[in-house]
């Protein structure tokens, strides 16, 4: 078994499903900040906030406050949480399930998606569903 050193390469090859919350925030986070990881961000984010539950009503002041996060990585955190609340608001369940019935390889056909982008929109997809799962008292992994 490959052991992978980002965890953008673990979801191509492996699977959102199989990164656990700290890679996935790590995927949103992208880079580093000064001899720290995004993995490290990632966990201390978590850490500080208990779980992705935790993060449910922070504002963006509230984790600008972890380090190496500054205004572009929040409003990508920011949207999954979004994102999140109004499909649960409208119950529109079925459109997520269109958008990961694609291939990640079929998203790349999309002009102006490159890989980073793609692997951030299928760590974003994942974080959003155990989300909805949690907050719908099912078991989220």
């Amino acid at each position: 078994m490959k052991t992978w050193t980002h965890p953008g390469g673990k979801l191509v090859e492996l699977g959102a499903k199989t990164l656990t919350q700290d890679e996935l925030f790590a995927i949103l986070i992208g880079t580093g900040y000064k001899g720290r990881s995004a993995e490290d961000i990632a966990k201390e984010l978590l850490d500080n906030y208990f779980s992705i539950y935790g993060l449910l009503g922070k504002t963006p002041s509230d984790l600008l406050k972890i380090s190496g996060i500054k205004d572009g990585k929040v409003r990508r955190i920011a949207a999954v949480f979004e994102i999140t609340k109004r499909i649960l608001k409208e119950r529109k369940y079925g459109s997520l399930n269109g958008l990961m019935g694609t291939k990640l390889s079929d998203w790349a056909k999309i002009k102006g998606l490159g890989d980073v982008k793609i692997i951030r929109i299928a760590a974003a997809y994942e974080l959003m569903l155990r989300l909805i799962k949690g907050l719908r008292g099912e078991n989220p992994f």
